[in-house]
C-alpha cells in the first residue's frame, strides 16, 4: 500500500511538470492532456485520473507560486533600517535572483508573462485563479509602495516625488526585467539575452534618481 502511495505521488509530479511544460510549449489554451501524458510518460487515463480537468490541473500547476516582486507584509525591518531604500533595493533583486534561480518558479513566472499585456495574467486561466494571482501582483505594489511612503516621511524622497507613483514604477519597472529574463528561457536559450535589461541595475537607477542621497 504504501508502495503504492508513493508510486501514485511520483506520478502526480511527473504530470504537474509536464503540465507545466506543455502550457509553456503549446501555450495554456492550446495544451491537451495527450500532450501533458506524452511529456510525462504515463497514459492519458493517468492524467484524468489525477486531475479531472483542465482547470484543476492549472490550479494545482499554480500552487505554489510566489509572487517574485512581492517584498513580504512585514515592514518592520524597514521601519528599522536607516535607509529603507537602499533595504527595498536589495530586498527585491534578490526576491526576483531567487525566482530565476528556482526552475519552477521560474517557469511558472515565463508562463504567466508568456504574452505582452498590461495585465500579467493569460485569459485562459480560470477566473478564481486570475483573481488570486492578481491579489499577489497588488499586494505586491501596495507594498512597495507603503515602503516609499516611509522613505518620504523621513525626507530621504526628492521633493516633488510622489510614494504612490515611485512605488508602482518600481514595480513596472521591475516586472518588465522579470519578463525580458523569463522570455529568454522560455525562447529556449538557456541563458540571459544579451539585450535583457539587468534588474540590479535597472532598480538601483530608478531609486537613486528618487532619493536624495545615493541608495
Amino acid at each position: 500500500m504504501k508502495r503504492s502511495r508513493a508510486g501514485a505521488l511520483r506520478t502526480r509530479e511527473a504530470i504537474l511538470a509536464a503540465a507545466l511544460q506543455a502550457f509553456a510549449r503549446h501555450g495554456i489554451s492550446g495544451a491537451s492532456f495527450q500532450h501533458v501524458a506524452e511529456l510525462a510518460g504515463v497514459t492519458r487515463g493517468a492524467v484524468y485520473w489525477h486531475f479531472t480537468d483542465r482547470v484543476s490541473l492549472l490550479r494545482e500547476v499554480f500552487l505554489g507560486l510566489q509572487w517574485p516582486l512581492d517584498i513580504g507584509p512585514d515592514l518592520q525591518p524597514y521601519l528599522q533600517c536607516h535607509n529603507p531604500l537602499a533595504l527595498l533595493r536589495e530586498t527585491l533583486a534578490q526576491r526576483i535572483d531567487r525566482c530565476l534561480a528556482d526552475p519552477r518558479q521560474r517557469s511558472l513566472v515565463a508562463l504567466l508573462l508568456s504574452q505582452q499585456r498590461c495585465s500579467p495574467m493569460p485569459p485562459e486561466l480560470p477566473p478564481d485563479l486570475v483573481a488570486q494571482l492578481e491579489r499577489q501582483v497588488a499586494d505586491a505594489s501596495v507594498r512597495l509602495v507603503e515602503v516609499c511612503a516611509l522613505a518620504e516621511a523621513r525626507g530621504l524622497l526628492r521633493v516633488g516625488c510622489q510614494p504612490q507613483v515611485l512605488g508602482s514604477c518600481l514595480h513596472a519597472l521591475a516586472l518588465d526585467c522579470l519578463r525580458g529574463h523569463c522570455l529568454a528561457w522560455a525562447g529556449g536559450s538557456g541563458t540571459w539575452a544579451a539585450g535583457a535589461l539587468q534588474h540590479r541595475q535597472a532598480i538601483a537607477w530608478l531609486l537613486q534618481g528618487a532619493a536624495l542621497s545615493q541608495t
